[in-house]
């Protein structure tokens, strides 16, 4: 018998055959088999008849994952913009819930965000914090946390563009959009659960060792935000889900690097810092990010539900070490903030989740078999537009002119309608005014 020793460079030229491959059984890029090495599969490039190699159409797609990731950091004014909303919600939270902190979270907090993505903000030192929502909270919880959240909205008015929204979920999110420096933001404000900030320090202590993580984040978010299944509420797959899928991705293609030490979660304050890190780490990249992309969408994409994608295991957990599964959604994923909990319970869509990533693996894969050479009219980011629409994604939040007009002229309006809007206007002067 033959143990064989396989280099670095002989497993990505099997991650290469396997990504050429129509089949989408997993492959183990460092095996230990029996046989002669004559035995082995040699790298067969199955485009024929085109002229560019299958290597530089896939280093195309990388440089098309790099530009998307870095045209997805906050610029500074975003970033100011964030810190204002952050400070005007906790001056109201404080009305409320006296004695209670602000935080973000989310993608914001955790540098995966899209310029078009909500902002993120959990109110804590609460009667009611808890750490798993969905076990701890009971329905009394639900019904205060609501009569909070109102009387929260009620706060905010002379601050939001139009009404807000109370959407009644397992943990309960006051909607609304608030602008802030010339820009309009949706904000999510939930409360009282406490292992949201937790998980943000956990993904920024990744992201750190792994820089591969963000890119691939951004544009899979991108894709089910295209699709409208990345709301949880709706059976869609939340960020934190995704974020535990990609992850464990990584760990079974070998490509994971585990964290030195978790990183603190008041770094977000310095964004500038972050961006310039953020910067060095896909710079210095050396894993092939679309291989990574398409092999992603083509193990997730064929799923069949047999394994639980777990982090703390290092890829995949049988199903039944997950507590209370709901039998049929196709991807189970383990929280690694609680052994044993599925953190996509209720995301009913999974099957709808699991087409999408199985249309886009075909998708791409039609993209990199044919002569994809890039013509001198085409836009930037020509292929990742195969799947998803890149130009609606990296749009700033900017408020557009009309609202713009119409946020500071009461011309067109009833007399009821000017006669509320000095009563708003009076009333968040006043609240000013006992503020300084």
């Amino acid at each position: 018998m033959y143990e064989e020793q396989v280099s670095q460079e002989q497993a990505m030229e099997r991650w290469q055959q396997w990504r050429l491959s129509p089949t989408s059984e997993p492959i183990v890029l460092y095996p230990v088999c029996s046989g002669s090495p004559e035995e082995l599969p040699e790298l067969v490039d199955l485009v024929s008849g085109s002229d560019e190699p299958v290597e530089r159409r896939s280093e195309a797609l990388h440089n098309e994952l790099v530009e998307f990731a870095v045209r997805c950091l906050p610029t500074r004014r975003e970033a100011v913009a964030v810190e204002a909303i952050l400070a005007t919600v906790s001056r109201a939270a404080t009305v409320v819930v006296p004695l209670s902190q602000v935080e973000l979270f989310g993608s914001k907090a955790a540098g995966l965000s899209l310029p078009v993505s909500d902002v993120d903000i959990v109110i804590l030192r609460t009667p009611y914090d808890v750490c798993v929502p969905r076990e701890e909270f009971s329905n009394e919880h639900r019904a205060a946390i609501s009569e909070k959240l109102s009387s929260l909205h009620v706060q905010l008015m002379p601050f939001m563009n139009g009404r807000g929204k109370l959407i009644p979920a397992t943990v309960p999110i006051l909607r609304v959009e608030m602008p802030a420096h010339g820009m309009l933001f949706k904000v999510d404000i939930s409360m009282a659960v406490s292992n949201s900030v937790s998980a943000v320090t956990m993904i920024r202590s990744i992201l750190d060792a792994n820089p591969a993580v963000q890119p691939l984040m951004v544009v899979l978010k991108a894709l089910l935000k295209q699709e409208n299944v990345n709301e949880v509420y709706q059976g869609g797959m939340s960020s934190y889900a995704l974020f535990n899928t990609v992850v464990a991705h990584l760990m079974m293609e070998k490509c994971f690097n585990q964290p030195q030490k978790e990183s603190d979660t008041s770094e977000y304050r310095s964004t500038l810092d972050q961006n310039r890190r953020t910067r060095c780490g896909l710079a210095a990249l050396q894993l092939p990010l679309g291989d990574l992309l398409l092999s992603f969408l083509k193990r997730f994409g064929n799923w069949d539900g047999s394994r639980a994608v777990s982090i703390r295991a290092q890829g995949t957990i049988p199903i039944t070490q997950l507590e209370n599964v709901i039998i049929g959604r196709s991807l189970y994923i383990e929280d690694p903030q609680a052994q044993g909990r599925d953190a996509s319970r209720g995301s009913f869509a999974m099957p709808n989740v699991l087409r999408i990533f199985r249309d886009a693996a075909k998708t791409l894969w039609t993209a990199l078999r044919e002569d994809t050479r890039r013509p001198v009219s085409s836009r930037s980011l020509w292929i990742l537009n195969r799947i998803i629409d890149c130009e609606d994604y990296l749009k700033r939040p900017n408020i557009p002119d009309a609202k713009k007009r119409r946020s500071n002229s009461s011309r067109g309006l009833t007399k009821p309608r000017r006669r509320r809007r000095r009563r708003s206007r009076r009333a968040g002067r006043q609240v000013r005014e006992r503020r300084r």
